[in-house]
């Protein structure tokens, strides 16, 4: 009886050894589940911190993105609704500064990379879709937030990126601090949307002490420099590489003289400081499509010109960067830009010429003329614009123009006379067309590679403006690039 008790307290005890043994090895798994998925999620920060690195890196070096031609997806919605149909409960998946197309990062440009996932951006072509290849990091064109659209899930909850914060401008706190950090706008570039909307790109060098949070930088683009516009709007991150970065704006409206860049960091107590930089129109360099090359002018013999098809009225306005080569003369000027009225009616013209008696040429805004003192073969930057008449950036006089429309269309290199004539002879390094204060047109100096003819492109319109008259081609400036 002694055995059969001593063998049943025996069976007791590995059954409950065996329990024990159970339950632990199943704590012990779920802890070990739960570990894995954090360190996957810690994976996906690691590489998007890397990859955001090495492009910056690469923006910096090259002014473009590491990225495939084709998009991965169009549009901010579409990419939501695709990270929720993959796992995500909510739209707080997306940077919401995200705008335009997200596109696959094409890894094979960046050097020294070592990734845990995003190995399919090898089977990304122009035939795939988003709907065949997920395991890919993608960027979106305007915030650069990177993501990983097949998503990483812990706890149950799917992560798809690094940490998104998109705070509105709460307000600013000014310090002793403020005086300690700077930044230099070192270039700009302007690029066409639509005939309303550009994008603008800046670089900039930032200069800060040890007291700030270079994790905390952010930027909005304005068309306006008040302050108080902005304190609902929301800026977007970046970062720096050797204190440099190149800056993109959302698509704004391509219509006043200057543009404002926005740069808030805070200090290591959280204190905010905020600061803004003025961007002239005529500073910023214009992109113009890959199928014309800029030239820093073009210059006519005597027997061009070009009709910009456009009539002026009391409203209208110039800005024009050029230099004249033409004699002063009394019969038959030769004309810059010329907007005549019908009939040779002079009181309804808008033009710039050489007709004078004494050394100097002419401009005449309808009814009005003035003397700006054109002189032969002096460069010239000139303008009217809101009916003020601008020479070589010093304000000369205040207009009051006819309520009148010209009867025929703005000519450059010519007048618009019947038939066209008064050619002239200058080198024409900008010229801009205004309704009050907003641009319609911008003629940009350059050729058309295909069969380099040389003329004007218009970046508010999208249009290539070529020589109308018979005879010799303009004469192209040095490459501007």
């Amino acid at each position: 009886m002694n055995n059969k008790s001593e063998s049943g307290v025996t069976l007791i005890a590995l059954t409950i050894t065996i329990i024990v043994l159970l339950i632990i090895t199943s704590i012990t798994i779920t802890n070990g589940i739960k570990q894995l998925g954090l360190k996957k999620v810690n994976n996906l920060e690691a590489d998007i911190n890397s990859i955001s690195t090495k492009i910056t890196d690469y923006y910096l070096k090259n002014e473009s993105l590491p990225i495939f031609q084709n998009p991965y997806i169009n549009g901010k919605e579409n990419f939501e609704l695709l990270l929720i149909k993959n796992g995500s409960n909510s739209q707080t998946s997306v940077n919401p500064n995200d705008s335009g197309s997200y596109y696959v990062i094409d890894l094979s440009k960046i050097e020294g990379l070592t990734l845990n996932y995003g190995s399919n951006y090898k089977s990304w072509n122009e035939s795939s879709s988003y709907t065949d290849l997920q395991d890919i990091y993608v960027i979106n064109e305007v915030s650069h937030q990177i993501y990983f659209p097949y998503g990483i899930k812990y706890s149950g909850e799917y992560y798809f990126t690094n940490s998104i914060t998109a705070e509105s401008v709460d307000r600013i706190v000014s310090g002793d601090l403020n005086e300690n950090w700077d930044f230099e706008v070192i270039s700009a570039e302007q690029e066409r949307v639509n005939n309303t909307l550009i994008t603008l790109t800046a670089n900039i060098e930032l200069n800060l002490n040890e007291f700030f949070d270079k994790n905390s930088l952010k930027y909005l683009w304005t068309k306006e420099g008040d302050e108080s516009n902005i304190r609902e709007m929301e800026f977007s991150k970046f970062s720096l590489y050797e204190d440099k970065a190149f800056l993109k704006s959302k698509n704004i409206e391509n219509t006043s003289e200057a543009k404002y860049l926005w740069i808030k960091l805070s200090d290591e107590n959280g204190n905010e400081y905020l600061k803004t930089k003025e961007i002239k129109i005529s500073s910023i360099a214009i992109k113009i499509p890959s199928q014309y090359q800029k030239v820093e002018y073009i210059e006519s013999t005597g027997s061009q010109y070009i009709d910009t098809e456009l009539k002026l009225n009391r409203n209208s306005g110039f800005y024009i960067d050029f230099v004249p080569e033409n004699e002063v003369t009394t019969k038959n000027a030769p004309n810059y830009i010329n907007a005549g009225g019908a009939g040779g009616n002079y009181n309804t013209r808008i033009g710039i010429s050489v007709y004078k008696t004494t050394d100097n040429g002419e401009l005449q805004f309808l009814n009005e003329k003035i003397d700006p003192k054109i002189t032969k073969n002096e460069r010239i930057k000139m303008s009217i614009i809101n009916k003020v008449v601008t020479y070589n950036d010093e304000s000369t006089k205040q207009l009051n123009p006819q309520n009148i429309t010209t009867s025929n269309s703005l000519i450059i290199f010519g007048a618009h006379t019947d038939p066209i004539a008064r050619f002239s002879t200058m080198k024409l390094y900008n010229l801009r067309l205004y309704d009050s204060n907003n641009i319609i047109r911008n003629f940009i100096p350059c050729y058309r590679k295909s069969d380099n003819v040389k003329g004007l492109y218009d970046s508010v319109e999208g249009v290539f403006y070529e020589n109308k008259n018979n005879g010799d081609d303009f004469i192209a400036g040095e490459v501007v690039y």
